[in-house]
């Protein structure tokens, strides 16, 4: 694969002209390395500039009381620190309380860039300790005052270089000078009421805190003092004010009994040089001022570029830093940080794809590639080779011919690195149906066949799988078929006209009908009829002389038929007359036979009884003597027997309704 590499300028590192020759800077070489994995950069890590200043000067710093840790960055180029610390006035109820805090002075080695941390001394204003070790005081006693330290690492209090003490509390009660012990020096003051004949609590010394303190006794150990920490006089309730006891290398004892707290005691490092002591000599708050003295101070400023560890982007980044003292000497330098993209781009193609279109070509949108990343982005470009040419930026989504496409994607990063992919894009033409039937319209339940063509495969609606089906519908439906040809479908409904078949009724005018007699038949519900007795048309006339079964076959306008039979029950009417049993009623009926409508004549009242020939009771009335009607024109035409019953007799009387 081809691979353009970025070209690598190569800036040598160059120091300006030192506007003073007590001040020169050195840059590191020039870098060269490769992108992180997956990210367009590299994170870079050089050496700062080398400085090397013989310019001198002296400054100072003061720290003053914040109540919280400070910090103190060597300066580069300083090897020697002078550092004075003043430590905390003890709590005071009275303005003209001595109980000042002590002062320590030294000097000191030290390595540039070094950490020191500074703890300056609070003065209480209330029975709690001054900040950095002051103990606490009771009732309207004042707390002791903290001292003050300079620590280098790991910052415990085992790591303090110079500590000045803190003074114990002090007050006035009932006319007497309630005295704090001094703080620093190597041993810190005693405190006292009114006179040292009065004690309190005592003075810290190098190897021990305040040994005790007064409150119910002289030798009351649980207020002495200890490392670091002033002696605590809070919670022991002595029957007057507690002071505690002041901060320092060693904390003072605390007292009660309205009697001042101890002093703690100062520390300078034995390797210190210069080293004074003064005690009793602040007021108030305690201070630092550290003075360094030897090469000016100044200051290296990156400005331009990026910080050692930060992510580079590809390409050359021109590193400059220029070094300025507070006597305005300055000089400069640089350097040069290439970081080259070796990165190919990730390109995955999708997997081959086989269309259908209906004409010539098809659109296609789903030709996206699978993944296309790179660390620095990637510009995507295709081209088509085969049934469909052409390239282009971007998606190689659009129309593609009927056959065989080629399609190579290419994603190329700005540095010139690239990835290929390939895949292929069939278009298959997709099938035109066709269906022919035997027989465009039937009557319902005839068959037909139904045949498709311009397919390899076929799938019907019903199931079916073949080319041509057998059908036999009952009504007109619509059939589908999916045809398949070369991966690719397509579908064709065909409506198959169905003509219902006729419904065909026949009735006979009478239900019954004597040997002899004729009745009508009448057919209904086509167009044209045929029966089994090879007469046509709706009506025909039958005579039978024992109960025959009829059949008309009808045909609609649409040619389509259907059967109905009737049956005609005939009876011979014989032995079917006035019986009389017992001494029943005559009876008459008239007209007989009868569109319905009976005129009953009896001699004497009887119960009236209809039933028909199979003996269904039909009508039952009681009727009196003499002539009345009944009215049987709801009942179907045929043979009836009426029965008059009376006296335990009966006489009955064939009736015929036509």
């Amino acid at each position: 694969m081809k691979k353009n590499l970025l070209s690598i300028f190569t800036l040598l590192a160059i120091t300006s002209p030192v506007h003073s020759q007590c001040l020169t800077v050195a840059c590191p070489s020039n870098i060269t390395t490769i992108n992180v994995a997956n990210a367009c950069s590299a994170i870079v890590n050089y050496s700062a500039p080398v400085v090397v200043n013989s310019c001198i000067s002296a400054a100072s710093t003061t720290f003053a009381f914040t109540g919280s840790v400070q910090s103190y960055v060597v300066p580069s180029g300083v090897t020697s620190l002078t550092l004075e610390a003043w430590g905390a006035q003890g709590g005071a109820n009275w303005v003209n309380n001595v109980n000042y805090g002590g002062y320590a002075k030294g000097v000191f080695t030290v390595v540039p860039g070094q950490t020191l941390q500074l703890f300056v001394g609070g003065q209480p204003t209330t029975t709690a300790g001054g900040f950095n070790g002051g103990g606490n005081g009771d009732a309207a006693g004042k707390g002791g005052g903290g001292g003050t330290d300079v620590r280098v690492s790991p910052y415990s209090l085992t790591d303090r270089i110079i500590v000045a003490g803190g003074g114990g509390g002090a007050g006035f009660w009932s006319l007497l000078h309630v005295v704090g012990g001094f703080g620093g020096g190597l041993v810190g003051g005693d405190g006292y009421r009114d006179t040292p004949a009065n004690p309190g609590g005592l003075g810290a010394t190098q190897t021990a805190g305040g040994l005790h303190g007064t409150c119910s006794s002289f030798s009351n150990t649980a207020m002495a003092g200890s490392f670091a920490i002033g002696g605590n006089a809070s919670g022991f309730s002595c029957g007057c004010e507690g002071y505690g006891g002041g901060g320092g290398w060693y904390g003072g004892a605390a007292s009660g009994n309205c009697r001042g707290g101890g002093g703690g005691s100062g520390y300078l490092l034995p390797t210190a040089t210069g080293t004074n002591f003064l005690s009793g000599v602040n007021i108030g708050n305690g201070k630092i001022v550290i003075t360094a003295l030897g090469a000016t101070n100044f200051t290296n400023t990156l400005i331009s570029g990026l910080s050692s560890g930060s992510s580079f982007s590809i390409g050359t980044t021109v590193q400059t830093f220029t070094v300025v003292d507070n006597s305005n000497n300055s000089a400069t330098c640089s350097f040069s940080v290439t970081v080259s993209d070796v990165q190919l781009p990730n390109l995955v193609c999708p997997l081959n794809l086989t269309a259908c279109a209906t004409s010539s070509n098809t659109t296609l949108s789903s030709l996206a590639p699978v993944t296309v990343s790179d660390n620095c982005s990637a510009a995507l470009s295709y081209s088509l080779l085969g049934a469909t040419t052409g390239s282009g930026t971007g998606n190689a989504n659009g129309l593609f011919n009927l056959g065989v496409t080629n399609i190579i994607y290419r994603a190329i990063d700005p540095s010139g690195n690239f990835s290929t992919c390939n895949f292929s894009v069939t278009v298959n033409a997709s099938p035109t149906l066709t269906v022919a039937s035997t027989n465009s319209t039937i009557c319902a339940g005839q068959q037909v066949t139904l045949t498709a063509s311009g397919a390899n495969t076929y799938s019907w609606n019903t199931t079916a799988t073949t080319s041509a089906v057998i059908l036999s519908p009952t009504v007109t439906i619509t059939y589908t078929v999916t045809g398949t040809a070369l991966t690719c479908t397509a579908s064709k409904v065909f409506t198959q006209t169905v003509n219902p078949n006729p419904t065909i009724n026949a009735i006979t005018n009478t239900s019954l009908l004597c040997v002899g007699s004729t009745a009508s038949i009448t057919a209904s519900g086509a167009n044209t009829y045929t029966w089994n007795t090879s007469a046509n048309g709706a009506i025909i006339a039958v005579s039978p002389t024992v109960t025959t079964t009829y059949t008309v076959n009808g045909t609609s306008t649409a040619g389509c038929n259907n059967l109905a039979t009737i049956t005609q029950s005939v009876s011979p009417c014989t032995g079917i007359k006035n019986i009389a049993t017992g001494t029943a009623a005559n009876v008459l009926v008239y007209p007989n036979p009868s569109k319905g409508i009976f005129v009953v004549d009896l001699t004497s009242s009887a119960k009236v009884i209809v039933t028909d020939v199979v003996g269904k009771l039909v009508y039952t009335s009681k009727l009196n003597e003499g002539k009345q009607t009944i009215n049987l024109t709801n009942l179907p035409n045929g043979i009836y027997i009426l029965k008059a019953e009376s006296n335990g007799a009966v006489n009955a009387v064939k009736l015929i309704k036509e």
